[in-house]
C-alpha cells in the first residue's frame, strides 16, 4: 500500500493526462475483475482517488494547505498547489491496525478456576480462609497428576473495519470498495482475523529458587476456549520431583502453583493475569509438636 506517493512534476501535465486516461482504462479493467472475484476473495488494499496538497514539495492536509495559502510566507507563486492523484490504501479487519495493517491489537484474558462441587473435602465450618488462605480443593500423592479446569475469557481492542489513515482528503466513496473480511474468532468483545498462538502456562513454584522453570508446562488453547464458556484442563504432574527436591517445592504439605496466559507476538497481551493456588499433599503428615521443656 503506497501511502506516501512522490510529488508530481507540474511540467509533466500533458504526460499526466495521457497517464490518467490509461489509468482509467486500467481501473475499468480492474473493477471488472474485482466484480468477478467478489465472492469471498477481496483484497485488503484498494486504489482510491484523493487530493494531494503541496507547498514547497511538502504534503499537507487540506486544512493545513489552506492555512499556508493565507500565510504571508506562502502562496501559489511559492510552490503551493493541489492535484488529484491515485493511491493504494489498506483496509484493515477490526483486530489489526497501522497504516499497513501490520500490527495486532492487544489481547486481555481473564482467568478463573472452575471448581467441581465446590471442593468436596472442604468444610467451611472448620476452615477460615482469612487465616488459612485458599481452601484445600486439590489433593494428590507425590506420584500423581492433578487436573484443574480453567476458564479463559479474552477480549481485544477493536477498530471499525477500514483504513487506519486520515481519509478526509480521499475522494473515492470508501464504502463502495470496502472488502469483506472473515474472522477466525468473531465474538462481541473478541475478533481475530487469523489464528493466534495463545495458551496457558503452568508452574509449580520452587520456594527456594523462584526462577526455577523445571516444573513449567504449556497448554495450547483453541478458539472455543476464548469465550470463557468452555474450560481448558491443565495438568500438574508431581512425579518428576525427586524425593530430595521435595523441600524445594513443598511447604507445610502444600505445592503452590501459578497459571498465566502466554502468546505470540510477545507483546500480544496488554496485561497478564496470574492465577495462584495450591495442591494438598495427601501423604503429608503434620510434624508432632516438640515436647514441653521441664521447668
Amino acid at each position: 500500500c503506497d501511502l506516501n506517493p512522490k510529488p508530481e512534476d507540474k511540467d509533466d501535465k500533458d504526460d499526466k493526462d495521457d497517464k490518467d486516461a490509461k489509468d482509467k482504462d486500467d481501473k475499468d479493467d480492474k473493477d471488472a475483475k474485482d466484480k468477478d472475484d467478489k465472492d469471498g476473495k477481496d483484497a485488503d488494499d484498494k486504489t482510491c482517488t484523493y487530493d494531494l496538497y503541496e507547498c514547497l514539495a511538502e504534503s499537507y492536509s487540506k486544512k493545513a494547505y489552506e492555512t499556508n495559502l493565507k500565510d504571508d510566507t506562502y502562496g501559489l507563486n511559492y510552490g503551493c498547489s493541489n492535484h488529484t492523484r491515485q493511491m493504494e490504501i489498506c483496509f484493515c479487519p477490526r483486530d489489526l491496525y497501522g497504516s499497513f495493517c501490520q500490527k495486532q491489537s492487544a489481547v486481555k484474558c481473564k482467568l478463573e478456576i472452575e471448581r467441581e462441587n465446590d471442593c468436596p473435602r472442604y468444610q467451611e465450618d472448620f476452615y477460615n480462609s482469612d487465616i488459612d488462605g485458599d481452601p484445600p480443593c486439590y489433593f494428590a500423592k507425590r506420584t500423581e497428576t492433578v487436573h484443574i479446569s480453567v476458564l479463559t475469557e479474552c477480549t481485544n481492542e477493536l477498530e471499525p473495519e477500514g483504513p487506519r489513515i486520515d481519509t478526509s482528503d480521499i475522494l473515492t466513496n470508501i464504502t463502495e470498495i470496502m472488502p469483506t473480511f472473515s474472522y477466525h474468532v468473531a465474538e462481541e468483545n473478541l475478533m481475530l482475523s487469523s489464528p493466534l498462538d495463545i495458551g496457558l502456562a503452568t508452574k509449580i513454584f520452587n520456594l527456594n529458587r523462584p526462577h526455577d522453570r523445571r516444573m513449567v508446562k504449556t497448554h495450547s488453547l483453541t478458539a472455543t476456549h476464548f469465550t470463557g464458556e468452555f474450560p481448558k484442563e491443565v495438568e500438574f504432574d508431581l512425579a518428576p520431583m525427586a524425593p530430595e527436591e521435595m523441600s524445594d517445592f513443598r511447604a507445610g504439605g502444600r505445592y503452590y502453583f501459578e497459571i498465566w496466559p502466554y502468546g505470540e507476538p510477545r507483546d500480544l497481551f496488554v496485561s497478564v493475569e496470574v492465577l495462584r493456588g495450591h495442591i494438598e499433599d495427601d501423604e503429608f503428615e503434620e510434624p508432632a509438636p516438640p515436647g514441653l521443656s521441664a521447668f
